[in-house]
């Protein structure tokens, strides 16, 4: 009895010394910090790089500072992530914050994902859920109300005019750190961009998208409108680009017509009195009726307002 009782011992031993070798094996981590069975699985590296990414976006948030000037994280992150999974996840929305969506999927172009293949549908809910941009400050209508007040009050005291060059520094810092801070919004479009036609119904929508987005935000525009003369000038003659298309890419410029903010283009303290100058982003109905007209057919006698 008691040799038997010492055999189980014995074997309940070893296989306590296999348990804890194995559990050992399994627990060891990669360089990285992470178990080597989850490195190994393509699926649970798209998803730890993406947990990875949220939390980068959190902090560059909270410090008002981008961590990374380029989308350079796949390098870093030194594993193999699914390209179809990725090519999928990259064309939904990731996160409900609009800034910690953007850096996502802008650092997630790192691993050079194609865009997938999309229906002109398909093509237009990929566009209406691309990340929102940052406000700008100087389109801050209390902040246009405020500066408007000062400029009627006239001559301001010692104590004001103190009171306002540290607003008016304040501003400054905010605006360039919100224009910094769109470099991932901005840049993910540019990603898409590139994946595209120069010319036809996609590379057209792509850029009335991000017009939209642009002046939403209340960041100037100009730029931009002068690409979409040229972008609607080249694709005029593509036969590929349907009627069907033109109808669709027209409806889309026509809802844009009347978007419009009002920004502080500059302000400054002149003989004790502050001077401001305002200006506007916007897309104007004569905008939209020239690239309407460009694009060649004349908008389909007009079908596009419909």
């Amino acid at each position: 009895m008691l040799h038997r009782q010492s055999r189980i011992g014995v074997g309940l031993a070893r296989g306590a010394v296999v348990g804890v070798l194995l559990v050992a094996a399994s627990g060891a981590l990669a360089a990285d910090g992470t178990p080597p069975e989850r490195a190994s699985r393509p699926a649970s590296a798209l998803a730890e790089a993406i947990k990875r990414l949220t939390e980068e976006a959190r902090q560059a948030k909270a410090e008002k500072r981008l961590g990374r000037s380029r989308a350079n994280f796949a390098k870093d992150f030194g594993r193999e992530v699914p390209r179809g999974s990725l090519a999928n996840k990259i064309k939904r929305r990731l996160h409900r914050d609009p800034f910690i969506d953007a850096y996502v999927r802008w650092q997630l172009t790192s691993f050079q994902p194609t865009l997938p293949q999309m229906s002109d549908r398909e093509f237009e809910r990929f566009l209406a859920d691309l990340p929102r941009l940052l406000e700008n400050p100087r389109a801050d209508e209390s902040l246009i109300a405020s500066l408007g007040d000062v400029v009627r009050t006239g001559p301001l005291t010692e104590r004001e005019l103190t009171s306002m060059r540290r607003l008016l520094d304040d501003l400054a810092g905010r605006s360039s750190r919100a224009r910094a801070l769109n470099q991932p919004a901005l840049a993910f479009r540019a990603w898409v961009e590139r994946g595209l036609p120069a010319q036809g119904a996609a590379a057209l929508q792509v850029a009335l998208e991000q017009a939209a987005a642009l002046v939403d935000a209340g960041w100037p525009v100009d730029r931009l409108k002068a690409r979409i003369d040229e972008r609607c000038r080249a694709s005029a003659g593509v036969a590929s680009f349907t009627d069907e298309q033109r109808r669709r890419v027209a409806k889309q410029a026509h809802r844009l017509a009347g978007r419009q903010r009002l920004l502080v283009t500059s302000a400054r303290i002149e003989e004790e009195t502050l001077a401001v100058n305002y200006g506007e982003t916007a897309v104007y109905d004569f905008d939209v009726r020239r690239w309407v007209k460009l694009m060649g057919r004349e908008g389909l006698s007009d079908e596009g307002r419909n």
